[in-house]
């Protein structure tokens, strides 16, 4: 397996989440930021991908004692 499969196969993965995959996947150990290095030619961002927490909506009124 490459990098490029592993990143492209975990596309919304942090810089620290790609090392732990690839040390797990090939056995290789490299560190955060020779993992941005490495990635840095290969025009990959690692923004991560916010999901929208729903609004708890609150329709429960007490009634006055």
């Amino acid at each position: 397996m490459t990098l490029v499969e592993i990143i492209e196969e975990n596309n919304d993965a942090s810089l620290k989440e790609l090392t732990e995959m690839l040390e797990l996947k090939t056995g290789i150990k490299v560190s955060i930021s020779t993992m941005g290095r490495i990635s840095n030619p290969l025009n990959y961002t690692f923004k991560k991908k916010h999901s929208m927490r729903q609004r708890k909506q609150t329709n429960e009124f007490k009634k006055p004692e």
